[in-house]
């Protein structure tokens, strides 16, 4: 394809998804020469909102359950959105050529918090693109274990965790009641566990093969974060699972 001809396809592109743009307080101009450029500008809009509502999760500790149905709800708001401009401009240029970083990070991640189906459907082009040095290795390896995770199987790069979440009563104070005087008083408390790995032993090779940090390096990143990732080399899926959904025996 010509240059002439990606350039048109993309103007064009940028005219069919004006619904999507405008949910990120941009319109599509097909009037002009700077098609490219509102791409460019569209992808960075879309990562910023991507990451800014992950961000708020980092908060979520401690928060009552109608908060966090509401923050729940509003990122999944979020994903749509973006997922209503990123998917046609994959299905129409693939990987396109000649963006920037940001950009490229913004069509992985949402195609990453995305659903298994989208997820197998678009994993090839990101193949591809890091084949032509557009995607960064370790993030086709991390839509590699999303996938797997999510078919039930052991990951391959050790990328994927996951969070169970725990109600807990508290314990009643000198007075016998609970501490917030309602009757009954609860707590939630949470812990990281690092979905199952084939081979875990040469784990930090692969790791290493994509540009990922070695597993220690990994956990300790979680801790730096005031969070605990457990890893059990022997757990299978199917007890991964258990515990993913509450049902582990105790």
């Amino acid at each position: 394809m010509s240059i002439n001809n990606n350039h048109t396809r993309i103007i064009l592109l940028l005219a069919a998804v004006t619904a999507a743009l405008s949910c990120f307080g941009q319109r599509a101009q097909a009037q002009d020469d700077k098609g490219p450029a509102h791409l460019d500008s569209l992808l960075h809009r879309i990562y910023r909102e991507d990451q800014a509502v992950r961000q708020y999760s980092l908060n979520m500790e401690g928060m009552d359950e109608d908060s966090l149905m509401a923050y729940i709800q509003r990122m999944t708001e979020t994903d749509l959105r973006c997922q209503t401009a990123v998917f046609p401009i994959l299905d129409s240029l693939g990987i396109p050529e000649g963006l920037s970083d940001t950009s490229y990070s913004a069509l992985f991640l949402v195609v990453q918090h995305s659903d298994l189906e989208h997820q197998r459907k678009y994993y090839p082009l990101f193949e591809t693109g890091a084949e032509k040095g557009l995607i960064e290795p370790s993030d086709v390896a991390t839509m590699l274990d999303r996938i797997l995770m999510h078919e039930g199987k052991p990951q391959v790069y050790g990328t994927q965790t996951f969070l169970q979440m725990k109600t807990i009563i508290v314990k009643a104070g000198e007075d016998g009641k609970p501490e917030n005087g309602t009757g009954t008083a609860y707590t939630s408390e949470s812990a990281n566990y690092l979905w199952p790995v084939e081979n875990a032993d040469s784990l930090d090779i692969r790791r290493a093969r994509v540009g990922l940090p070695s597993i220690g390096t990994y956990m300790e990143i979680f801790g730096e974060m005031g969070m605990t990732l457990l890893w059990d080399k022997e757990m299978t899926v199917d007890e991964a699972s258990r515990i993913k959904t509450g049902n582990n025996p105790e």
